[in-house]
């Protein structure tokens, strides 16, 4: 019997250039995140036009996911993400030179439109590339390298460059950078046949605790890239502080995708993910009741919640692939899941944005503990019927 390490350097072998494609299009994607944050804040935008602003990516992201299969369906995964890619570096130019918020909005939304059609490149790729026992190691690899890009990006923001329209230069060059793995001779598109076109009718496949945990991770991220810079300017942090707290999230992730995969691997899935979630929502209540503003203590609350929420993302789509009735769904449930992601993350700085406006600074760690409760009462529910389903089924058995 193969062992699980064999499966995932077999697999790894066939994969490594999307990786490294993917980790340079994560570091411009992640600076590109916080300079528009970050940039909007300077020029003086209030937290609700910049919640507006973050929103319309999520917008353009869920459009993205929705056109993304019968897209790449048509020019394969490889042709499809140049493609993508050039359309960001088009977008991250047009923004550099642009500092109108309804320019931004429109340019927002091609630019979520482009990254959503990305990932469910880069997700379906690996998917379909991976075996059931490697997947859930390879996926947590790529979440690896989602956050770690995401990580150098946001710390490029403490480079000393001459202008902010600098950043978005160097946005263009690591998305074009990007495309170079993926004309790698020895890399091979994913062969799929039978795809069907995406319906919303086709998340019925895709199983429930997956999509809540997609779902509310997505709005974690979305109040976290759109809003933590928003956050940390308004407490006064410079702006390398604000660099290193939104990176302070995405390290504590990186760190702990091996181990929550590993534990992943031994125990229940709806078990674990519903600790996680309950340790965030303590970590954030903690955050929201205390009203700290020092750097020590946001940098480690930060880690912390990015350590336990993230992992959750990677957890629910190993486990709504492993459950999957055909091999021949993996593009629409890629496209599936990443959809509910972006909806949740679309939602995400809105709500943001207006709590802050009513409640002022705390309303970033107050929304982060509402949709991780909201995720454990969800996944309470499950664990209550899988447990009285199981009890059904034992007392006909008798």
């Amino acid at each position: 019997m193969e062992s699980i390490r064999y499966l995932f350097l077999r697999d790894l072998k066939k994969t490594w250039p999307v990786f490294l494609a993917g980790l340079l299009l994560f570091v411009g994607s992640g600076l590109l995140e916080i300079i528009i944050s970050y940039r909007a804040s300077v020029n003086g935008f209030d937290s609700q036009v910049t919640g507006i602003v973050m929103t319309a990516f999520y917008v353009g992201f869920l459009l993205g996911t929705l056109v993304a299969p019968q897209f790449i369906s048509f020019f394969r995964h490889a042709w499809a993400f140049r493609l993508y890619a050039g359309l960001v570096v088009l977008t991250a130019y047009l923004l550099a030179v642009s500092q109108n918020p309804v320019e931004w909005t429109l340019l927002q939304v091609v630019n979520g439109i482009s990254m959503g059609g990305l990932y469910v490149v880069i997700e379906s790729w690996l998917n379909l590339q991976s075996c059931r026992k490697s997947r859930g190691f390879l996926l947590s690899l790529y979440m690896m390298c989602w956050y770690a890009g995401l990580a150098m990006g946001q710390v490029f923001l403490s480079v000393d460059l001459q202008n902010l329209a600098d950043y978005f230069y160097l946005v263009c060059l690591m998305v074009t950078l990007s495309i170079i793995f993926i004309t790698v001779p020895a890399l091979k598109s994913p062969v799929f046949s039978g795809m069907r076109p995406f319906s919303l009718g086709q998340l019925r496949e895709v199983k429930a605790t997956s999509l809540s945990g997609s779902f509310f991770v997505g709005t974690s991220v979305g109040c976290i890239a759109g809003m933590a810079p928003v956050f940390a300017h308004s407490v006064g942090l410079s702006i390398q502080q604000v660099a290193f707290f939104c990176v302070s999230f995405i390290v504590g992730a990186v760190f702990s995708q091996f181990p929550v995969a590993l534990l992943g691997a031994r125990l229940d899935h709806l078990s674990l993910k519903l600790w996680l979630a309950l340790s965030c929502v303590v970590i954030c209540l903690g955050m929201f009741y205390l009203e700290s503003e020092n750097i020590v203590v946001l940098l480690g609350s930060a880690f912390l919640i990015g350590g336990l929420s993230f992992p959750i993302y990677s957890l629910s789509i190993t486990h709504g692939y492993n459950n999957l009735k055909s091999p021949d769904a993996a593009l629409s449930a890629s496209a599936g899941l990443l959809l509910v992601n972006g909806l949740g993350a679309a939602i995400g700085p809105l709500l943001c944005g207006y709590l802050m406006g009513i409640l002022d600074d705390v309303g970033f760690f107050l929304l982060l503990a509402v949709a991780h409760l909201l995720l454990a009462i969800h996944l309470v529910s499950q664990l209550v019927f899988s447990k009285q389903g199981e009890a059904a089924v034992s007392s006909a058995e008798n």
